[in-house]
């Protein structure tokens, strides 16, 4: 099973930086970029396999495929500013954690605008 390797490699990276002195902080951020980078990669499989299955779903119905893009590039979005915000966590800039979590939903909010007018276009055509 897939999730007990990647659960071995979180937690051997968790014990890595337990042993990785205070001193020594940039190697427990490098184990734990690394650590992230590897565990994603493992998964990225699953992601690819929903993926697929949406748009294979999508081609049967009447969805427009540029919403269908738009939201893609939402759940990415909010992977890779999740990631990042994590390791700024993890080096312990909160405040900058902080502002990657704000800013990334700033712009899921701009990228999600061309679907909302369309609801709200659907809204108004049916009153």
């Amino acid at each position: 099973m897939e999730i007990l390797r990647i659960v071995s490699i979180a937690v051997i990276a968790s014990i890595m930086c337990l042993f990785v002195s205070d001193d020594n902080k940039v190697f427990r951020i490098y184990i734990s970029v690394a650590a992230g980078i590897l565990i994603l990669t493992m998964s990225s499989d699953y992601l690819l396999a929903a993926f697929n299955f949406i748009s294979n779903v999508s081609n049967y119905s009447s969805i427009d495929p540029q919403y269908l893009e738009i939201i893609f590039k939402i759940i990415a979005i909010a992977y890779i500013a999740q990631f990042a915000s994590d390791i700024c966590a993890d080096a312990g800039e909160r405040s900058i954690a902080a502002k990657i979590e704000i800013s990334s939903r700033f712009v899921i909010v701009y990228l999600s605008l061309p679907i909302l007018i369309n609801f709200f276009e659907l809204v108004v055509s049916i009153l």
